[in-house]
């Protein structure tokens, strides 16, 4: 044993000192990362981060971004929804409807969009008032839309619209607008005129109690458009489409919201909690 103890020695103080070491790294490692890298996180099972309500809002209906919220959209707020045309963007817009109109609150939907205003209109025959300029080409049943001007005339666009909205208005606060034709008025008018339109037109909502969602498709507006108009705006939130699990996945950020606390971690939306379906993930 005294002859080979000093060969002994220097491997047993080397073994000790990388038990040591590997110790040490597993203590540091950040957690919640596996060795198979950030690709491989569970986005299914990540609970979001709740945010305390700091004030008054309205609820969009998606539990996971209302706890992003701290409990909603702050009331009298003008939100963006920056998204190209995902089947989740108009899932969302329709979750806030329901959401508000199921609290006995008006809620109003400007769109060009025939099938998706006659959808809306249909399924939410109360508390629920749609503004198309293609109104009149829609046929009988829909008591609950009305003809605006078309967007390349927005002067009376803005008359004809805010003359609507005063005269159907509750008093008290609660009032939801929905703006999307956001898209198309920028494609009809240059970005300078899309800006002052909307700022005159959101200000005086938001002096009626009213807040506000728009949408924005930034795959058909140029950069320079969108960055342009979605200055006009308290609060900003993004979809947008990532490579997960070699699947096509859609998250959801919030952006901006001006003088409020939010969570600003990435969101896999969940088709299924949007159409009202639980027990099952989205595709």
């Amino acid at each position: 044993m005294m002859v080979r103890f000093p060969f002994a020695l220097p491997f047993i103080v080397a073994l000790v000192v990388i038990v040591i070491l590997v110790v040490v790294i597993l203590r540091l490692r950040p957690k919640g990362h596996s060795a198979a890298g950030p690709e491989e996180k569970s986005w299914e099972t990540t609970t979001p981060h709740h945010v305390f309500s700091g004030g008054p809002s309205i609820a969009t209906g998606y539990e996971d971004l209302d706890g992003m919220l701290g409990g909603g959209i702050p009331e009298e707020f003008a939100v963006l929804i920056l998204s190209q045309s995902y089947d989740e963007r108009d899932l969302l817009i329709r979750k806030a409807i329901e959401s508000n109109v199921s609290r006995g609150k008006l809620t109003f939907y400007m769109s060009a969009d025939i099938s998706k205003t006659q959808d809306l209109a249909r399924s939410f025959p109360r508390n629920f008032y749609a503004l198309n300029p293609m109104a009149d080409k829609m046929g009988q049943g829909f008591e609950n839309v009305t003809k605006i001007p078309d967007v390349g005339n927005l002067s009376d666009l803005n008359i004809s619209s805010n003359e609507f909205l005063d005269a159907h208005t509750d008093v008290g606060k609660g009032n939801l607008l929905i703006i999307d034709l956001v898209t198309d008025i920028l494609l009809r008018n240059k970005a300078v005129t899309t800006r002052k339109w909307l700022s005159e037109f959101i200000a005086k909502r938001k002096t009626a109690h009213f807040t506000i969602m728009a949408t924005l498709d930034p795959a058909v507006a140029s950069k320079e458009d969108t960055e342009a108009t979605v200055g006009v705006f308290d609060g900003i939130i993004e979809i947008f489409e990532r490579e997960l699990q070699e699947r096509s996945r859609r998250f959801l950020v919030v952006k901006k919201m001006y003088g409020h606390d939010y969570s600003d971690e990435e969101l896999m939306l969940d088709r299924q909690k949007l159409l009202g379906r639980t027990g099952a993930h989205g595709d």
